[in-house]
C-alpha cells in the first residue's frame, strides 16, 4: 500500500471515530457516513430531535468523503425571503439597490464541497421553491449576470420536523420533500443510546482536564436528555466550570440537571395549552379560550390587571370573556382574591 494511500486510510479512521460512541445507533451513524461518503453524490436527508448532532453527522460525511474542500453551512430559518437568491447564487455588482462588486453566493463557495442546508424546513415556500434548482443541479445565474455555473456540491440536508406532516399542512412542498427524501437517516435521541453518555461526557471534559465521577455519571444516565447530547454538552461543560477540583461529583451536576428538569416542566405547561391529548394543534378558539383562563388566573380576575398583562383592550377582554363564558370564572378568581387578602388582614 502506498503511503498516500494509508494517509487517507489513517485520516477516514479517525474522522469515522469523532462520532462518539459505542451504542448500536452511534456505530449505524458511522456506518451510514461510511458508506454515503464512499457512494454516490446522492442528496441526503438527516433527521432526528434537536442536539442529536445532525449537523455532526453532515461534518462527518464530508470528513470522509469531501476532506480538504469547502462545508459550507447554510442556516435555513436565516435566509430572508428578499436576500436569499443573492445569498445562495451571489449577484453581480450593481444588481439590486445597495450592491457594492460582485459577491459569490453559497452554492458556488461550497464549489465541490459540501452544501449543508439546516433546519430545511424552516424555509418559506417562495425559498422552498428556488432551493429545487439547486436540488435538481440545474446550472445557476447570480442575481444581474449574465453567466452560468455549475452545482457541483454533494447536498446535506437536516430537520427536527415531520416533513410528511408539514406536507399535508401545505407548509412544505411536496416535490421539494421527495427530492430531499432520497438517502434518508434518523439519528436517535440520546435516551435511546444511554450508554454512550459517559464516552460522551469524557470527550466534552477532554480540555478542561477534569475527570467526572461515577456516581455524577449514574445521575446523568437517569435522566432522559430531551435536549439530547447539546444538552448534556452544556451540563457537563458548566458543571467543570464550577467545580474547584478536578473531579465532578454529584454536588456540581445535579443542581444543573434541576434546573433543566424545572424548564422542561415549563416547557411542557406551556405546550400542553396548545396540543390536544393526541398532540394535534388545537383551532385558535380553543387556545384563545386556554390563554384567557390562565390571563385571568393570574389576574385573580382583575381586568386592569389583565389588560396590562395582556396588551389587549379593555374592551376586548370583556367581549372575549363573555363570548368564552367565563364569567363565573372571573367572579370565583375575584372572591379567592379577596379571601386571601381577609385572611391576611386578620393574621396581621
Amino acid at each position: 500500500m502506498r503511503q498516500g494511500q494509508e494517509l487517507v486510510l489513517s485520516q477516514r479512521f479517525e474522522a469515522v471515530n469523532q462520532f462518539i460512541g459505542q451504542s448500536v445507533a452511534a456505530q449505524k451513524a458511522r456506518a451510514f457516513a461510511l458508506r454515503v461518503a464512499a457512494g454516490s453524490d446522492l442528496t441526503v436527508l438527516v433527521r432526528g430531535e434537536t442536539g442529536v448532532g445532525k449537523d455532526h453527522l453532515a461534518e462527518l460525511i464530508h470528513e470522509l468523503g469531501r476532506c480538504g474542500k469547502p462545508f459550507v453551512r447554510v442556516d435555513c430559518g436565516a435566509l430572508t425571503e428578499t436576500l436569499s437568491e443573492a445569498e445562495l447564487f451571489g449577484h453581480a455588482p450593481g444588481a439590486f439597490t445597495g450592491s457594492v462588486g460582485a459577491k459569490e453566493g453559497l452554492v458556488k463557495v461550497a464549489r465541490e464541497g459540501t452544501l449543508f442546508f439546516n433546519e430545511v424546513a424552516n424555509m418559506s415556500l417562495g425559498l422552498q421553491a428556488k432551493f429545487l434548482g439547486v436540488l435538481d443541479r440545474k446550472p445557476f445565474r447570480p442575481v444581474g449576470g449574465k453567466e452560468t455555473f455549475p452545482v457541483k456540491a454533494r447536498i446535506i440536508a437536516a430537520t427536527n420536523f415531520k416533513l410528511e406532516e408539514m406536507v399535508r399542512a401545505r407548509t412544505f412542498r411536496e416535490d421539494l420533500f421527495y427530492r430531499l427524501n432520497v438517502v434518508p437517516f434518523s439519528i436517535a435521541p440520546l435516551r435511546e443510546r444511554k450508554e454512550d453518555i459517559p464516552e460522551l461526557a469524557a470527550a466534552f471534559l477532554a480540555e478542561s482536564r477534569k475527570r467526572i465521577l461515577p456516581e455524577a455519571v449514574d445521575l446523568m444516565t437517569g435522566y432522559d436528555w430531551p435536549g439530547n447530547v447539546r444538552q448534556l454538552r452544556d451540563v457537563v461543560q458548566a458543571a467543570a466550570l464550577m467545580s474547584n477540583g478536578e473531579e465532578i461529583g454529584v454536588e456540581e451536576v445535579k443542581p444543573r440537571l434541576d434546573q433543566q428538569l424545572r424548564q422542561v416542566a415549563a416547557d411542557k405547561r406551556v405546550i400542553s395549552e396548545f396540543y390536544d391529548e393526541d398532540r394535534r394543534l388545537l383551532p385558535i378558539r380553543e387556545i384563545e379560550k386556554r390563554y384567557l383562563s390562565v390571563l385571568l388566573e393570574a389576574a385573580e380576575g382583575n381586568i386592569s390587571t389583565a389588560v396590562a398583562i395582556s396588551g389587549w383592550a379593555r374592551d376586548t377582554v370583556y367581549r372575549r370573556i363573555c363570548q368564552f363564558g367565563l364569567e363565573d370564572f372571573v367572579l370565583s378568581r375575584r372572591r379567592d382574591a379577596y379571601l386571601k387578602r381577609m385572611v391576611k388582614r386578620r393574621e396581621v
